[in-house]
């Protein structure tokens, strides 16, 4: 690729970024209003060249977007000749989770339906269809103490998006919230849901069962004591 070709492609780029509505994926088409869709940061994820490319083709003569993928077309690449061109895609870089279909109400032990899913996206809120992060759910809000979150907590996102099948909480109470997390990437918050239906009676610690067993014996030893009174008395 020459130095041209190079400042070029950059030129391009740069006008796709910097010049929303200014870029149409070919000359007869309408302008692509990019406003929130514009990718921001982007990596490069492919280069494209024709399988007969011969020089003076001119082959990538426009610039597209759809989604988190950005593809940029360099006419003056020379790899097949002078002026065979070629095509560069670029795909935006992760940034941040989003909840796309949040928690709903439920009783409590009972599963969320319909499945709870998080998104990677990148900063402008596109879909990064090439991450394969690994996402967890977590209880962010916890309006009722000791309250335990089961099921599949932590996915591998496919296309970008993590399905999360089989949660429940055990404890009932209004105001739950989830929280979803992944190295590297901003967190994201649910909003909040409610959880009907009794608290789960708690499980006594093993401390508590020591307690219990000790009081239960020494109930046991009153009684032998009040028994052996009893006989003492009964031979006197």
């Amino acid at each position: 690729m020459t130095r041209l070709t190079l400042v070029m492609a950059l030129l391009v780029l740069a006008t796709f970024l910097l010049a929303p509505g200014l870029v149409s994926a070919n000359p007869s088409s309408e302008p692509i209003g990019l406003g929130s869709s514009a990718v921001l940061a982007a990596i490069q994820q492919a280069k494209l060249t024709a399988a007969d490319g011969a020089a003076n083709d001119l082959f990538g003569d426009s610039v597209s977007i759809s989604g988190d993928t950005l593809v940029v077309g360099a006419v003056l690449d020379d790899d097949k000749g002078s002026g065979s061109g070629s095509v560069y895609v670029f795909v935006g870089v992760p940034s941040k989770l989003a909840f796309t279909v949040q928690p709903s109400d439920t009783a409590a032990g009972g599963q969320v339906s319909p499945f709870v899913k998080v998104e990677v996206q990148d900063a402008s809120g596109n879909t990064v269809t090439s991450s394969t992060a690994s996402v967890t759910v977590a209880l962010g809000t916890v309006p009722t103490s000791g309250a335990k979150l089961s099921g599949t907590t932590t996915v591998e996102v496919s296309n970008g998006v993590g399905a999360f099948s089989l949660l429940s909480i055990d404890r009932g109470s209004n105001g739950f919230t989830l929280t979803a997390s992944a190295p590297g990437l901003t967190g994201a918050t649910s909003a909040s849901f409610n959880v009907t239906g009794s608290s789960a009676a708690p499980v006594p610690s093993l401390t508590q069962w020591g307690v219990i067993g000790m009081a239960g014996l020494f109930a046991v030893l009153v009684l032998l004591a009040a028994k052996r009174r009893t006989l003492a008395y009964r031979r006197a």
